[in-house]
């Protein structure tokens, strides 16, 4: 082998060694930092007004909830402390994102914003006009609007537990309509208030209650509640009804399951939406074929009628349509 070729064997050898070498420690520093300053804000977790820091010494305090639904949605729950006093704020919404910071959540037609930056989240009215609506959510004359730090580990087993709730009122009829969370179980509290006998009802239910609509469906001048709930990853829907029999106490309504009943269960896989239509109650559910959500849609409208031991909601008419996207 001549010298030339032992030569450029040699710093051949050599170029390879620097390459496979330490790398510069600039150079390293700097992608790390780019890495790091890619990585999105972890905004989930639980946040909590200045009180909760000195809960120990009684002070009041709020706490904001956020879980991720998805990457462009949040989860966000609102609750105070219950041990000490009735509870004073409660909110539920969901918020979709704005940018990286913000995400709104429209809250009963109000724009609401929660911004997260540094460990925090602020809670504000978009439209400055809608300050004073963000007082509603609270009792006392607080507001749910304000600045909350975020807090390490898990939240003071003293939080509100309630996970709806809503005072309806209808023909001299007040409902008071509670969902809370009691070992690992959601409890449906009713408790109606000018009836001659207004015994409350209480009792676990599936899911979670979603929303409470009072109407008089019999038009017989005493009121009907009717409490809509969800469960599973497909939210499958419930009704639990009660009636008033001429405002002198309350009975449930009985429901049929909508996985039960012949009459509108082909197709079904739950996505329900309930609403009351006048003296109607209306349920409206995506159609499917083959495992695959199609682009039609099942409504049903049932009315009230006298059962033997209760009274029932029986399936009025039955109507398929196509929902353009």
């Amino acid at each position: 082998m001549t010298h030339t070729k032992l030569y450029f064997l040699a710093a051949l050898f050599g170029l390879f060694l620097m390459s496979c070498g330490p790398t510069n420690s600039n150079e390293s520093k700097s992608e790390t930092s780019v890495s790091e300053e890619a990585q999105p804000m972890d905004i989930a977790g639980i946040y909590a007004s200045d009180g909760y820091e000195k809960k120990a010494e009684g002070y009041d305090w709020v706490a904001v909830m956020v879980d991720r639904i998805s990457d462009d949605m949040l989860d966000i729950s609102i609750r105070s402390r219950a041990d000490k006093k009735k509870p004073t704020c409660f909110l539920n919404a969901d918020a979709e994102k704005v940018n990286d910071k913000v995400y709104r959540a429209m809250v009963d037609y109000v724009p609401v914003l929660f911004t997260f930056e540094d460990g925090n989240v602020t809670i504000s009215a978009e439209r400055p006009g809608d300050g004073d609506r963000l007082h509603y959510y609270c009792s006392g004359g607080a507001t749910v609007a304000g600045s909350y730090a975020k807090v390490n580990g898990p939240i003071d087993p003293q939080v509100d537990k309630r996970t709806f709730t809503k005072g309806l009122n209808l023909q001299d009829v007040f409902f008071s309509v509670e969902g809370k969370m009691e070992n690992g179980k959601n409890i449906l509290t009713v408790e109606p208030v000018g009836l001659a006998q207004g015994e409350p009802f209480s009792q676990p239910i599936e899911g979670e209650i979603v929303n409470a609509e009072v109407e008089d469906l019999n038009s017989d001048g005493s009121p009907e509640l009717v409490v809509y709930t969800k469960s599973g990853p497909n939210e499958k829907g419930h009704v639990y009804g009660f009636s008033t029999l001429g405002k002198r106490s309350m009975v449930q309504i009985s429901f049929p399951v909508t996985e039960q009943n012949s009459k509108i269960n082909e197709g079904y896989n739950g996505y329900d939406e309930f609403t009351l239509v006048e003296t109607y109650l209306g349920q409206r559910f995506p159609i499917f074929e083959m495992g695959q959500r199609t682009p039609k849609q099942r409504q049903v409208m049932y009315s009230l009628e006298k059962g033997e031991a209760m009274p029932r909601f029986v399936v009025k008419s039955v109507s398929d349509m196509l929902v353009s996207e």
